[in-house]
């Protein structure tokens, strides 16, 4: 039984010799942290209860939704990245990637639409709730990422940032990356042993990979800060209310440290003049 792990445990020996690998690893091993930190910030940040019109028992029905169950999953997509990079299982990486990028816009559609409308309170479910209301009851098939990103570019809270920093051009090219490896378009783009790799092939790879977790994320980062300040504000105002009842005016937009230091870090993925933009926009307190 112990063959069966010969190829992995060599390609992992091999991986962890090698500098841009290591990088990569490192890399995603700060993503992972930065993503723990945001899923206990979120935590019941965006929780919504609703009510509909259905009734049972002359009591109009409940719905809660809970989306930072995605953000749970996001994080755990992370973990099986690093364990395919740390087998040199690029392909697959790559795969999980695409997943990593379609549930946090996922999370982001729903954040938007339950802002927008008064979710599940209206006599019909528009398009957008059908949609919501069927990912709740696990039957949600054939929503393409296109739509999800449609709908954000053209929400009136995003639509000038989506033109201004050119979203949609960026991500249509990781799009036609991802979907190369996903669907297997060519003989380069499944999982090989590290050593078929020449070692400025590795560095490409290493490099395009770790450019699209940390494009993804920072992308993801800024809409949510446009459409849902309340997701990266920081504790003070909240323990405020919980503690004191009196918040010192101001502590609203303070922004959550580990937050603010990932867009420092970032910005230039996407601007070097877009945390003013978020300023500006939001009043949130960037340093």
């Amino acid at each position: 039984m112990d063959e069966f792990f010969d190829i992995p445990r060599t390609n992992k020996r091999e991986v962890l010799k090698n500098t841009n690998c290591n990088q990569l690893l490192n890399n995603i091993k700060n993503l992972y942290s930065f993503f723990d930190n945001f899923l206990t910030l979120a935590n019941c940040r965006n929780f919504c209860i609703t009510r509909t019109n259905k009734k049972i028992n002359s009591i109009n029905e409940i719905t809660f939704l809970n989306p930072n169950i995605i953000i749970n999953s996001s994080l755990r997509t992370l973990y099986s990245i690093y364990n395919c990079c740390e087998h040199a299982n690029f392909s697959d990486a790559y795969c999980l990637i695409r997943k990593y990028r379609d549930d946090l816009f996922f999370y982001l559609y729903i954040i938007l639409i339950s802002n927008e409308t008064n979710i599940f309170n209206g006599k019909e479910l528009s398009k957008e709730e059908n949609i919501i209301n069927k990912w709740l009851g696990d039957k949600l098939s054939h929503l393409n990422i296109d739509d999800i990103l449609t709908y954000i570019s053209k929400s009136d809270i995003t639509k000038e940032a989506v033109e201004k920093y050119k979203f949609n051009e960026t991500f249509k090219n990781i799009s036609k990356k991802l979907n190369n490896y996903v669907h297997g378009n060519g003989k380069g783009f499944y999982n090989m042993h590290l050593w078929s790799y020449k070692d400025e092939k590795i560095a490409n790879i290493t490099c395009d990979i770790i450019y699209n977790l940390q494009y993804i994320t920072t992308t993801f980062i800024f809409i949510l800060t446009l459409i849902s300040q309340i997701s990266i504000m920081s504790d003070d105002y909240i323990d405020a209310l919980d503690f004191e009842g009196n918040p010192v005016e101001g502590t609203q937009y303070y922004i959550a440290p580990f937050i603010n230091e990932f867009m420092k870090k970032n910005k230039s993925l996407l601007d070097e003049n877009c945390i003013e933009y978020l300023i500006e926009k939001t009043g949130m307190l960037f340093e």
